[in-house]
């Protein structure tokens, strides 16, 4: 399991919202700018690697959308994240 990082929390809790679906999924750049507005200090880069770790762990699903600059990554949680969430937070809360 990656270690948990407090620049994760805004990222996974927006992925457990019902704002989150596969019609309306989330897109790098906006986790990125979500994360920044919480006050981390992150580069995008780092969210990107985050969003493609969960998708490779098969936390969250991935497809691959049209937008301005071509095509692009966008997400939406599959089954699973809530159990990864629950055992990242065990002893941080």
């Amino acid at each position: 399991m990656k270690e948990f990082r407090e620049w994760h929390r805004p990222i996974v809790e927006w992925l457990l919202s019902d704002k989150c679906t596969e019609t309306n999924p989330l897109r790098a750049r906006d986790a990125y700018f979500h994360t920044v507005s919480k006050g981390n200090d992150i580069k995008r880069a780092s969210v990107i690697f985050f969003l493609q770790w969960l998708n490779e762990q098969g936390y969250i699903n991935r497809r691959e959308q049209t937008g301005r600059g071509g095509y692009h990554g966008v997400f939406w949680r599959a089954d699973g994240l809530e159990e990864y969430w629950a055992q990242s937070l065990k002893g941080v809360n």
